[in-house]
């Protein structure tokens, strides 16, 4: 069940930032993709999430297209896009250096003397 649930959030974050344009989909969808090949060790499972996120990135570009286009007509500037956007940036930065955290500790031993992480 943890599986398909983390499936569902990383769809979720690669739909959602459709939601902000191509540029911001296409950074999104490299950095998880990145994730997955540095933390999902299991082949099936990197198949299952590699799936997720190719069917996940042609939904988010649909909606990038369809935004755009919108956007295109309107001609608006909207200052509560502009916030979302400023977050979600934010966010990404905070999960990159989650993951590269993580990653050192691993490789210098930090989680094992946390007792957070341990390799057998």
């Amino acid at each position: 069940m943890e599986v398909f649930l983390y499936q569902f959030t990383i769809a979720a974050i690669i739909i959602v930032s459709g939601y902000f344009g191509k540029k911001a989909k296409n950074t999104t969808t490299v950095i998880i993709a990145l994730f997955t090949l540095t933390h999902i060790f299991m082949l099936w499972l990197m198949i299952l999430q590699f799936v997720t996120i190719i069917i996940s990135f042609f939904i988010a570009s649909n909606i990038a297209k369809s935004r755009k286009a919108k956007k295109d007509t309107e001609e608006k500037s909207n200052p509560i896009f502009t916030f979302f956007s400023a977050v979600f940036f934010i966010i990404i930065i905070f999960l990159v250096l989650r993951s590269v955290v993580a990653l050192i500790g691993m490789f210098t031993g930090w989680y094992e003397l946390t007792g957070w992480f341990t390799i057998e």
